[in-house]
């Protein structure tokens, strides 16, 4: 109803959380979709540089991420986020999100040197997670890219 008669939908409470991020927190698909619709900020940073997005990814919540990337949220808007989310999903083995990632983020370096002096296979392998290591093979992930964890492979360690 408020919303109706032009409420702000970018409202944030005492603690910095925006609506749309309370209601990705909270898991309200309903509440979420009449924000949206009303304009709310998909890319709004929280204090501590997380967005609704980075809120959703967090619960594994695979719908929510859908509604607010068609609404053009984006991955890499606060610089906490930068890469975050990729590197996440390969130590977490998210195979879902990792797809959905990849899906809606063409810019990608799949073989970017990024935590801990690794790319995205060396974390998915580091942490037995194969299907994400062959589908970044399949990406054209490329095993020779030098690291400290490709070094400490290759001194037998």
């Amino acid at each position: 109803m408020l919303l109706k008669k032009d409420a702000n939908p970018n409202v944030i409470n005492e603690t910095g959380e925006s609506l749309l991020i309370m209601s990705c927190k909270q898991k309200h698909v309903e509440m979420l979709d009449l924000l949206l619709q009303h304009n709310a900020d998909v890319n709004y940073c929280h204090y501590m540089g997380e967005t609704a997005l980075y809120f959703a990814f967090e619960i594994g919540n695979i719908d929510i991420m859908r509604r607010l990337l068609n609404y053009h949220a984006h991955w890499n808007v606060c610089i906490h986020e930068r890469d975050f989310f990729l590197h996440r999903a390969c130590v977490k083995g998210q195979y879902d999100i990792m797809n959905i990632i990849l899906e809606y983020n063409t810019e990608i370096d799949i073989n970017k040197v990024i935590f801990n002096d690794e790319t995205l296979l060396h974390t998915s392998l580091k942490h037995s997670h194969l299907e994400i290591g062959k589908q970044l093979l399949q990406l054209g992930a490329d095993i020779n890219v030098n690291s400290s964890f490709h070094q400490v492979c290759l001194n037998g360690h």
